[in-house]
């Protein structure tokens, strides 16, 4: 590796955002949390999507349950409404 490029990784990476000094090896702005690098870009699009589906996921579950409740309601309204009637 030629000495240019060995020197530029011993130097600080500045933020774009905030101008803040940071590690060379740093993938996020330890000040303002701003991606630094393509691959913590990845990681954050990729845990960004990892969390939607598991909120659609969840989403459906609860709509689902939704339903069941309200057929048990409906139920129990029809076996009492049976129960009460002579």
């Amino acid at each position: 590796m030629p000495k240019d490029q060995q020197i530029d990784q011993l130097k600080p990476k500045q933020c774009p955002n905030c101008i803040e000094p940071n590690k060379p090896d740093s993938k996020f702005c330890a000040k303002c949390r701003m991606v630094l690098t393509y691959d913590a870009y990845s990681e954050t699009v990729e845990d960004k999507q990892a969390k939607d589906d598991a909120i659609t996921t969840l989403t459906e579950q609860v709509a689902k349950l939704m339903v069941e409740v309200q057929e048990l309601k409906r139920y129990r309204a029809h076996a009492m409404a049976t129960l009460s009637s002579p």
